[in-house]
């Protein structure tokens, strides 16, 4: 029987901020939000794209979950860099999932009608260490 770990990149893709949270076994590894300054140009989307695949060949990623923004969000470059992300999976084999804000709610607490303080406050008692930061910021 093959031992595989299973890797996930969870991402929430924009043209300025990028969230990005790396589980190894169903731990938190890595947790960042990546910056990309400057007007969206076909130049800023590769160094979107580059950095994206340096994280997923760095932590040896076989999952991606994509949090897709909701309806309001018509940004072309956001549905440029979900496209290319779906395109890097497919080509690299990798399993792909995508989720809305209300999905991933429904997933952690089992209740889409809760906000993202509820989301934030299960975050924070499931990976405490992890995560202690985000109570200087506010969302505690």
């Amino acid at each position: 029987m093959e031992n595989r770990t299973t890797t996930i990149l969870g991402i929430s893709p924009g043209t300025r901020f990028t969230g990005i949270a790396v589980f190894r076994q169903g731990e938190l590894i890595e947790y960042q939000t990546k910056t990309f300054m400057g007007k969206v140009s076909k130049k800023k989307l590769q160094r979107i794209h580059n950095t994206t695949e340096e994280i997923i060949d760095g932590y040896s990623v076989d999952s991606i979950v994509i949090k897709i923004p909701n309806g309001r969000t018509k940004h072309k470059g956001v549905k440029q860099i979900i496209g290319d992300i779906e395109k890097m999976a497919t080509k690299k084999h990798l399993q792909l999932f995508r989720c809305n804000i209300s999905e991933l709610k429904q997933m952690c607490l089992f209740d889409k009608n809760t906000n993202r303080q509820d989301l934030a406050e299960y975050l924070m008692q499931k990976y405490p260490a992890e995560l202690s930061f985000i109570r200087h910021c506010g969302y505690n």
